[in-house]
């Protein structure tokens, strides 16, 4: 009775191995090409200048910063906001409007960037990013 149940144990784990290494040896073939393509697109990515990446990751956005960058001078305090929005749903327009009000103080240093609601009456330039629009514009108040 013994040499049966041994048997058998034995059996089971020569197929749990055998299943394992099955296992191991589809996964490595998808593993690796999963990590060459990961490998052709970070060498890609490292290829690019700051800006280039910078555009990739922001697009219309960051051309945005940029023309307002050369519009307002140096230590400026600026409200900046995005349009149109409704603060009451919480849409996939207003996700992109908050990353785009934490992305602006980062393109725009070194100037002051406040938000409308903690606006004082001192600041004399306004943003206001359209995320729809093609054109943008500088306007003071």
């Amino acid at each position: 009775m013994k040499t049966k149940k041994m048997y058998i144990i034995d059996r089971n784990k020569v197929l749990i191995i055998m299943a394992l290494i099955i296992w191991c040896f589809f996964s490595f073939r998808m593993i690796t090409a999963q990590l060459k393509i990961a490998f052709k697109t970070y060498f890609k990515i490292c290829a690019l200048t700051l800006e280039q990446k910078y555009r990739l990751m922001d697009g219309r956005f960051y051309d945005f910063m940029q023309f307002c960058k050369e519009k307002n001078p140096e230590g400026d305090s600026i409200i900046f906001k995005c349009a149109p929005i409704d603060p009451e749903f919480r849409t996939q327009q207003w996700f992109s409007a908050e990353y785009f009000l934490g992305r602006s103080p980062y393109y725009l240093y070194p100037r002051k960037i406040f938000r409308e609601k903690d606006a004082t009456p001192e600041i004399k330039h306004q943003i206001v990013y359209d995320i729809n629009a093609n054109t943008f514009g500088l306007y003071s108040r």
